[in-house]
Protein backbone atom coordinates (compact mmCIF):
# COMPACT_ATOMS: atom_id res chain seq x y z
CA UNK A 1 0.00 0.00 0.00
CA UNK A 2 1.52 3.22 -1.08
CA UNK A 3 1.72 5.96 1.42
CA UNK A 4 -0.03 9.50 0.87
CA UNK A 5 0.74 12.82 2.60
CA UNK A 6 -2.12 15.23 3.51
CA UNK A 7 -0.10 18.92 2.98
CA UNK A 8 -0.50 20.80 6.09
CA UNK A 9 0.63 24.19 6.38
CA UNK A 10 2.78 25.93 9.27
CA UNK A 11 0.22 26.65 11.93
CA UNK A 12 1.51 30.21 11.86
CA UNK A 13 0.72 30.54 8.34
CA UNK A 14 -3.31 30.03 9.29
CA UNK A 15 -5.81 32.83 7.98
CA UNK A 16 -7.50 34.64 10.00
CA UNK A 17 -10.97 32.84 9.63
CA UNK A 18 -9.16 29.50 10.10
CA UNK A 19 -7.08 30.93 13.18
CA UNK A 20 -10.95 31.82 14.31
CA UNK A 21 -12.19 28.38 13.98
CA UNK A 22 -8.85 26.80 15.28
CA UNK A 23 -8.20 28.87 18.59
CA UNK A 24 -11.64 28.37 20.85
CA UNK A 25 -11.43 25.15 23.07
CA UNK A 26 -15.38 23.71 23.15
CA UNK A 27 -17.26 22.20 20.39
CA UNK A 28 -16.74 23.77 16.83
CA UNK A 29 -18.60 23.35 13.48
CA UNK A 30 -16.26 24.23 10.96
CA UNK A 31 -17.66 25.38 7.38
CA UNK A 32 -16.65 25.87 3.99
CA UNK A 33 -16.35 25.58 0.26
CA UNK A 34 -13.67 23.07 -1.47
CA UNK A 35 -10.15 24.38 -0.43
CA UNK A 36 -11.20 26.91 2.73
CA UNK A 37 -9.16 24.82 5.33
CA UNK A 38 -11.84 22.56 6.96
CA UNK A 39 -9.37 19.14 7.27
CA UNK A 40 -5.75 21.69 8.03
CA UNK A 41 -8.28 23.36 11.25
CA UNK A 42 -9.27 19.87 12.12
CA UNK A 43 -6.06 18.55 12.52
CA UNK A 44 -4.65 21.50 14.41
CA UNK A 45 -7.29 20.76 16.55
CA UNK A 46 -6.72 17.21 17.31
CA UNK A 47 -2.85 17.88 17.82
CA UNK A 48 -3.33 20.34 20.44
CA UNK A 49 -5.62 18.29 22.11
CA UNK A 50 -3.48 15.06 21.65
CA UNK A 51 -0.04 16.69 23.21
CA UNK A 52 -3.01 17.02 26.53
CA UNK A 53 -4.32 13.59 26.47
CA UNK A 54 -5.12 10.16 24.86
CA UNK A 55 -8.53 9.31 24.93
CA UNK A 56 -9.56 11.14 21.58
CA UNK A 57 -10.48 10.04 17.98
CA UNK A 58 -10.08 11.98 14.35
CA UNK A 59 -12.55 9.73 12.45
CA UNK A 60 -12.94 10.40 8.22
CA UNK A 61 -15.61 8.78 5.98
CA UNK A 62 -13.06 8.07 3.05
CA UNK A 63 -10.26 5.80 3.95
CA UNK A 64 -7.44 7.46 1.74
CA UNK A 65 -8.08 10.77 3.61
CA UNK A 66 -7.01 8.60 6.84
CA UNK A 67 -3.82 7.34 4.97
CA UNK A 68 -3.04 10.80 3.73
CA UNK A 69 -3.50 12.53 7.24
CA UNK A 70 -1.25 9.21 8.95
CA UNK A 71 1.61 9.67 6.33
CA UNK A 72 1.44 13.47 7.18
CA UNK A 73 2.07 12.77 11.07
CA UNK A 74 4.65 10.33 10.69
CA UNK A 75 7.12 12.25 7.98
CA UNK A 76 6.64 15.39 10.70
CA UNK A 77 5.51 13.97 13.60
CA UNK A 78 9.20 15.71 15.25
CA UNK A 79 7.47 18.59 13.99
CA UNK A 80 4.35 18.27 14.94
CA UNK A 81 3.72 16.36 18.43
CA UNK A 82 6.82 18.11 20.34
CA UNK A 83 7.92 15.89 23.37
CA UNK A 84 5.67 13.14 22.94
CA UNK A 85 8.09 10.07 22.74
CA UNK A 86 7.72 7.28 20.09
CA UNK A 87 5.43 4.94 21.86
CA UNK A 88 2.91 7.40 22.23
CA UNK A 89 3.16 8.77 18.67
CA UNK A 90 3.29 5.45 17.27
CA UNK A 91 -0.46 4.66 19.05
CA UNK A 92 -1.73 8.05 18.32
CA UNK A 93 -0.90 7.38 14.47
CA UNK A 94 -2.48 3.84 14.32
CA UNK A 95 -5.40 3.60 16.93
CA UNK A 96 -6.11 6.90 17.10
CA UNK A 97 -7.85 8.19 13.30
CA UNK A 98 -9.44 5.76 11.19
CA UNK A 99 -12.94 6.36 8.86
CA UNK A 100 -15.67 6.30 11.12
CA UNK A 101 -17.55 2.82 9.63
CA UNK A 102 -14.31 0.87 10.29
CA UNK A 103 -14.01 2.14 13.96
CA UNK A 104 -17.81 1.27 14.34
CA UNK A 105 -17.34 -1.98 13.11
CA UNK A 106 -14.39 -3.10 14.79
CA UNK A 107 -15.89 -1.53 18.29
CA UNK A 108 -19.94 -1.66 18.01
CA UNK A 109 -20.62 -3.36 15.33
CA UNK A 110 -21.89 -2.44 11.95
CA UNK A 111 -23.46 1.02 11.50
CA UNK A 112 -26.54 1.13 9.57
CA UNK A 113 -27.09 4.85 8.11
CA UNK A 114 -30.88 3.74 7.97
CA UNK A 115 -30.78 3.09 11.93
CA UNK A 116 -33.17 5.19 14.48
CA UNK A 117 -32.07 7.71 16.92
CA UNK A 118 -33.13 5.17 19.85
CA UNK A 119 -30.53 2.44 17.93
CA UNK A 120 -27.69 4.79 17.32
CA UNK A 121 -27.79 6.63 21.12
CA UNK A 122 -28.12 2.42 22.86
CA UNK A 123 -25.35 1.65 20.36
CA UNK A 124 -22.91 4.52 21.23
CA UNK A 125 -24.12 3.95 25.36
CA UNK A 126 -23.31 0.00 25.22
CA UNK A 127 -20.40 1.02 24.03
CA UNK A 128 -19.01 3.83 26.64
CA UNK A 129 -20.06 1.16 29.10
CA UNK A 130 -18.40 -1.49 28.27
CA UNK A 131 -14.86 -3.05 29.89
CA UNK A 132 -12.29 -0.76 28.72
CA UNK A 133 -14.52 2.50 29.02
CA UNK A 134 -15.92 2.08 32.24
CA UNK A 135 -18.77 4.47 31.60
CA UNK A 136 -16.42 7.32 30.71
CA UNK A 137 -16.74 9.04 27.84
CA UNK A 138 -13.79 10.57 25.46
CA UNK A 139 -12.58 13.26 25.74
CA UNK A 140 -12.87 15.00 22.57
CA UNK A 141 -13.52 13.45 19.26
CA UNK A 142 -13.00 15.04 15.77
CA UNK A 143 -14.99 14.59 11.98
CA UNK A 144 -13.38 15.73 8.89
CA UNK A 145 -15.53 15.92 5.71
CA UNK A 146 -18.55 15.47 8.29
CA UNK A 147 -21.63 16.12 5.33
CA UNK A 148 -20.62 12.37 4.51
CA UNK A 149 -21.99 10.70 7.75
CA UNK A 150 -25.88 11.19 8.43
CA UNK A 151 -27.33 13.02 10.60
CA UNK A 152 -28.08 9.93 13.39
CA UNK A 153 -24.28 10.22 14.01
CA UNK A 154 -24.66 14.04 15.39
CA UNK A 155 -27.82 13.74 17.18
CA UNK A 156 -25.70 11.24 19.36
CA UNK A 157 -22.56 11.90 19.79
CA UNK A 158 -23.41 13.22 22.96
CA UNK A 159 -23.16 9.68 24.35
CA UNK A 160 -19.54 9.48 23.14
CA UNK A 161 -17.93 12.46 24.10
CA UNK A 162 -19.33 16.68 26.07
CA UNK A 163 -16.45 18.03 22.99
CA UNK A 164 -16.74 17.55 19.39
CA UNK A 165 -15.12 19.22 16.28
CA UNK A 166 -16.43 18.67 12.82
CA UNK A 167 -15.48 20.05 9.30
CA UNK A 168 -18.26 20.23 7.10
CA UNK A 169 -19.43 21.10 3.44
CA UNK A 170 -23.06 21.42 2.10
CA UNK A 171 -21.43 22.22 -1.19
CA UNK A 172 -19.88 18.62 -1.16
CA UNK A 173 -23.22 16.21 -0.24
CA UNK A 174 -22.46 13.82 -2.40
CA UNK A 175 -23.79 10.82 -0.02
CA UNK A 176 -26.86 13.10 -0.31
CA UNK A 177 -27.78 11.82 3.56
CA UNK A 178 -29.05 15.51 3.84
CA UNK A 179 -31.58 18.07 1.84
CA UNK A 180 -29.89 20.42 -0.73
CA UNK A 181 -27.96 23.39 1.17
CA UNK A 182 -29.00 22.51 4.80
CA UNK A 183 -26.16 19.73 5.78
CA UNK A 184 -24.30 22.30 8.33
CA UNK A 185 -27.67 23.56 9.70
CA UNK A 186 -28.83 19.95 10.44
CA UNK A 187 -25.17 18.26 11.79
CA UNK A 188 -25.66 21.40 13.90
CA UNK A 189 -28.97 21.20 14.87
CA UNK A 190 -27.77 17.34 16.00
CA UNK A 191 -24.76 18.07 18.14
CA UNK A 192 -26.76 21.16 20.19
CA UNK A 193 -29.15 18.40 21.50
CA UNK A 194 -26.26 17.51 23.93
CA UNK A 195 -23.60 19.81 23.02
CA UNK A 196 -23.50 23.60 23.25
CA UNK A 197 -21.35 24.41 19.49
CA UNK A 198 -19.62 27.54 18.22
CA UNK A 199 -19.63 27.73 14.54
CA UNK A 200 -17.41 29.16 12.00
CA UNK A 201 -17.08 29.78 8.55
CA UNK A 202 -14.13 29.35 6.07
CA UNK A 203 -14.55 31.83 3.17
CA UNK A 204 -11.19 31.21 0.69
CA UNK A 205 -9.57 28.59 -0.87
CA UNK A 206 -5.93 28.08 -0.04
CA UNK A 207 -5.31 25.00 -1.58
CA UNK A 208 -6.16 24.50 -4.91
CA UNK A 209 -4.93 25.99 -8.43
CA UNK A 210 -7.29 27.79 -10.48
CA UNK A 211 -8.04 25.38 -13.09
CA UNK A 212 -8.47 22.73 -10.14
CA UNK A 213 -10.68 25.12 -8.17
CA UNK A 214 -12.92 26.00 -11.22
CA UNK A 215 -13.77 22.28 -11.75
CA UNK A 216 -14.58 21.57 -8.20
CA UNK A 217 -17.01 24.50 -8.70
CA UNK A 218 -18.82 23.17 -11.86
CA UNK A 219 -19.99 19.88 -9.20
CA UNK A 220 -21.82 22.13 -7.01
CA UNK A 221 -23.77 24.74 -9.52
CA UNK A 222 -26.22 25.73 -7.24
CA UNK A 223 -24.21 26.78 -4.07
CA UNK A 224 -23.75 30.16 -4.60
CA UNK A 225 -21.76 30.79 -1.65
CA UNK A 226 -19.08 28.42 -3.34
CA UNK A 227 -19.95 30.30 -6.95
CA UNK A 228 -18.85 33.50 -5.19
CA UNK A 229 -15.87 32.05 -3.89
CA UNK A 230 -12.81 34.15 -5.75
CA UNK A 231 -10.08 32.22 -7.29
CA UNK A 232 -8.84 34.90 -9.27
CA UNK A 233 -5.43 35.20 -6.67
CA UNK A 234 -4.72 31.42 -6.76
CA UNK A 235 -1.97 30.03 -9.32
CA UNK A 236 -3.19 28.67 -12.71
CA UNK A 237 -1.00 25.39 -12.08
CA UNK A 238 -1.86 22.12 -14.68
CA UNK A 239 -5.61 21.64 -15.51
CA UNK A 240 -7.18 18.97 -13.94
CA UNK A 241 -7.01 15.16 -14.92
CA UNK A 242 -10.38 12.95 -14.58
CA UNK A 243 -10.03 9.05 -14.21
CA UNK A 244 -13.57 7.60 -13.98
CA UNK A 245 -14.98 3.96 -12.98
CA UNK A 246 -11.53 2.59 -11.02
CA UNK A 247 -11.70 0.52 -8.16
CA UNK A 248 -10.28 1.34 -4.88
CA UNK A 249 -7.43 -0.70 -5.47
CA UNK A 250 -6.78 0.75 -8.86
CA UNK A 251 -7.34 4.22 -7.02
CA UNK A 252 -4.82 3.52 -4.76
CA UNK A 253 -2.28 2.98 -7.42
CA UNK A 254 -2.76 5.32 -9.82
CA UNK A 255 -2.76 7.74 -7.11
Amino acid sequence: MPEFRFSLPAINALYPDQQLAFHPRGAMLVTGGPGSGKTVVTIFRFLRSVREHDDLMLFTYHKTLILTIKGMLRARAEELFGELDERRIKDIVENRLDTFYQWHWDNVGRFRPEASDEQVAANFDRYIRRTGRNNVKFRELFFDEGQDLPRVVYNNVGELTNNVSVGADRAQNFKQYYPQDEAEDIILEGIRRHIATDTQYLGGNHRNTRQIFELAKKFVPEDLRVQAMDSGDLQSGNDPEVVPRLAHTAQMDYI
